[in-house]
């Protein structure tokens, strides 16, 4: 799957680039290539398709490079971290690399085993509301639609923004009506869900520091 993203100059970190940044996903409906971690697999794959991605589970050694070759974009997670995993991540990092294709990283724990630590700057060097904390896999959910983004966007400061406003809107507006965790989680992915240009363009919120 390949796709020419209309805007070749990077916009600036504004409410009228997340809001273009949004429209770009759904127009272009990039694939997203995921090797995640277990407990969130799921949740991962469903609020990809809720911002209007394409995504694939794909973490097997002997397809990976074959697959991420034609993604849009490489989401790589050390949630559920194993030797043969390692192994696949970079090979699909190295792929990505090759063809330019963006890659996210979630360095789930790193610092709390020599595994995590080691393989996070192994990869590295070669390849909203208060709820969410509330929910495993948030955090995954996250780099998940900042690979979205990147995909549509050719500026990775402007789409991981863009991302995480559009994440903190949706979280925002999902609390409200959410009785505890797991309505919560439904309500999140269904605000993704419909989640528009209007929505960014007038509840984002930007500030200077």
């Amino acid at each position: 799957m390949s796709f020419t993203p209309r805007n070749t100059t990077p916009p600036p970190i504004s409410p009228v680039s997340f809001a273009n940044g949004i429209e770009e996903v759904r127009r272009t409906r990039p694939l997203i290539h995921h090797i995640t971690n277990r407990v969130s697999i799921n949740n991962c794959a469903n609020v990809t398709l809720s911002i209007g991605a394409t995504p694939v589970m794909a973490d097997a050694i002997e397809e990976v490079e074959e697959m991420v070759s034609s993604a849009n974009a490489l989401v790589l997670n050390l949630g559920t971290l194993s030797r043969a995993q390692v192994d696949s991540m970079l090979a699909a990092g190295k792929a990505a690399n090759s063809n330019q294709i963006p890659v996210i990283l979630d360095p789930v724990g790193a610092g709390a085993t020599n595994l995590r630590t080691q393989s996070a700057q192994l990869l590295m060097n070669q390849i909203g509301h208060e709820m969410m904390g509330a929910l495993s896999g948030t955090g995954c959910m996250a780099a998940s639609l900042i690979g979205a983004f990147a995909a549509a966007c050719p500026d990775p400061v402007v789409s991981s923004v863009a991302a995480l406003v559009s994440f903190g809107i949706a979280g925002e507006r999902a609390a409200q009506m959410a009785s505890g965790p797991y309505s919560f989680r439904t309500a999140l992915i269904d605000e993704i869900a419909i989640l528009g240009h209007d929505d960014l363009m007038q509840n984002a919120k930007i500030r200077s520091v």
